[in-house]
């Protein structure tokens, strides 16, 4: 079928008469259709950070090692997009608690508690898809998004005697190979992480030395 005649605006306004059909039935959108609203808008993703103090006392953060997307095999958080969820058959904002509960859930098997509340982050990231290999100041990099903020918090594991269970996610797969425990002097080096998240990192340990 040619569409070059059709104007953008035609084609919006076929799109927006069967706006259900963007999503599939667990409420994720479809390849193209991420990829339009990645074009046109702000994404808004939740991510977490583990926290423990060791028997010596020292602070110690949780990451990931990234077993999917263009950063396998580097450290990086536990997260994703704030998506919709279904509720008495009805299409519902998910909540950042929600997001993220779901995330530790499907990624590791593990249930969280925030070591604040939900509604004070640990740290609001930036993240931006390069241009000629740069960043602007105050953001971080990130292949998949033209513009993403994301809010973050030093969590809780509360079955953490459980052992991580490495599944497979509703969209891309397994999205973790293994987990790792640092404490501050003992932190990776910044190419060990992907999306820049170890600038998070190095901002979120004197937060949970003060929360623990």
């Amino acid at each position: 079928m040619d569409l070059q005649g059709i104007s953008v605006d035609e084609l919006l306004g076929e799109i927006m008469k069967r706006p259900n059909e963007l999503m599939n039935e667990k409420g994720f959108l479809s390849k193209l259709a991420f990829t339009l609203a990645d074009f046109l808008a702000i994404r808004v993703c939740v991510d977490g950070i583990p926290a423990r103090r060791s028997v010596q006392g020292d602070v110690e953060l949780m990451a990931i090692r990234r077993n999917t997307g263009p950063y396998a095999g580097k450290l990086c958080l536990i997260g994703g997009g704030v998506g919709k969820v279904k509720k008495n058959g009805e299409w519902m904002p998910e909540s950042v608690e929600e997001a993220l509960r779901r995330h530790f859930r499907t990624d590791l098997g593990f249930e969280i508690e925030p070591l604040e509340s939900w509604d004070r982050p640990s740290y609001l990231a930036q993240d931006m898809r390069p241009i000629d290999g740069e960043v602007k100041k105050g953001f971080t990099p990130n292949p998949d998004s033209r513009h993403l903020i994301a809010a973050r918090f030093l969590i809780r594991i509360t079955n953490y005697e459980e052992a991580p269970t490495f599944g497979s996610t509703e969209v891309g797969g397994q999205e973790a190979s293994g987990i790792c425990w640092f404490t501050e002097t003992e932190m990776p080096p910044p190419e060990e992480f992907g999306y820049g998240h170890h600038e998070t990192y190095r901002r979120c340990f004197p937060i949970a030395d003060k929360l623990l």
